[in-house]
């Protein structure tokens, strides 16, 4: 049996991924048939498909990240997306499929060889990150890509929930993915990677309460404000309103989807009243071309000012119809 093809995940020039800060790759080793390992591959192909939920083992002094793509925008089946963390490869992500891998502490940036979506990011670590790649058909027929960071406790269930599958990638898919960044060298460098701050101060942003039945009778009235997010807490105020969070009331924080028709990302505050009861405030850009910066944004800082916070509240606690 040709073990190179079973070695899957294992990428060429395995070095160069340590020099990146990489520390660890994507969980594709053979592991026992019940638990859903692929078939071995066969010669010429660059990813395989399983069902397994096995993820790797969480790294000493890193964090774990993990990668979705659960939409299948065209009736013709779309090309593997070629993915490069800091400009090394890390795999060939399929559609409906995922992967995760462990990854060091500090600034990154999630790309690929050419055009598509980049996502600049600080890892820390203990802590996981889920990114999911959101698609958009728009009115041209042009597919629109964007990496949107989530709650991380929510992994399990949309993988279930959306049936998609763990993306292999072989060594001949790791050899294409080499061959494809060296000839492009200057995509995804750690020094190009922004650090998520501890300080926001935005303007221009919008705010809901979803559980609020009279904010919901003025959705579609919704004025834009100033947003402040420190060690202490998230403050918004607007003409005629205003709000406090304290931070340490913050217990999950997740992609709230869309409203209307602009297809700007929500997120989702989910934190504790002053009783005990459960409280939720969305919070999205009014710009549409610094909404998916704005939200990826907001969600980094949340996460670094409230370590493992998010998931204290079980997913179904509080749910909200979904935005389309």
């Amino acid at each position: 049996m040709n073990r190179r093809r079973l070695a899957c995940g294992v990428p060429a020039r395995r070095p160069r991924f340590a020099r990146a800060g990489v520390a660890g790759i994507a969980l594709c080793a053979v592991i026992a048939a019940a638990s859903g390992a692929p078939a071995p591959a066969r010669s010429g192909e660059r990813f395989m498909l399983s069902d397994s939920l096995v993820l790797p083992a969480f790294p000493q002094g890193g964090a774990l990240l993990m990668l979705t793509r659960e939409q299948f925008v065209r009736i013709n089946p779309l090309p593997a997306e070629e993915l490069t963390l800091d400009g090394e490869p890390i795999g060939l992500l399929p559609q409906r499929s995922w992967f995760a891998l462990a990854v060091a502490g500090g600034p990154h940036e999630l790309s690929g060889p050419l055009e598509g979506p980049r996502l600049r990011f600080d890892v820390l670590a203990g802590h996981r990150y889920l990114a999911r790649l959101r698609e958009v058909l728009e009115d041209n027929d042009r597919l629109r890509q964007e990496w949107l960071l989530d709650d991380p406790g929510s992994f399990h269930a949309a993988v279930k929930s959306s049936r998609i599958r763990r993306a292999c990638t072989t060594s001949e898919g790791f050899a294409y993915l080499r061959r494809r960044t060296d000839a492009h060298p200057s995509r995804g460098t750690r020094s190009a990677a922004a650090a998520a701050a501890r300080r926001v101060e935005l303007a221009g942003i919008l705010n809901e309460s979803p559980l609020d039945p009279v904010n919901l009778e003025h959705d579609f009235e919704l004025k834009s404000g100033g947003l402040v997010i420190d060690s202490s807490s998230v403050r918004y105020s607007s003409s005629g309103q205003s709000l406090t969070i304290p931070i340490e009331d913050i217990v999950r924080v997740r992609f709230g989807g869309t409203r209307f028709s602009n297809q700007i990302s929500w997120i989702d505050v989910m934190y504790l009243g002053s009783t005990g009861n459960p409280l939720l405030e969305s919070f999205a850009d009014s710009n549409p071309a610094t909404g998916v910066a704005t939200y990826n944004l907001l969600f980094l800082t949340l996460d670094a000012l409230g370590p493992g916070r998010p998931g204290l509240i079980p997913p179904g606690a509080i749910e909200v119809r979904p935005a389309r």
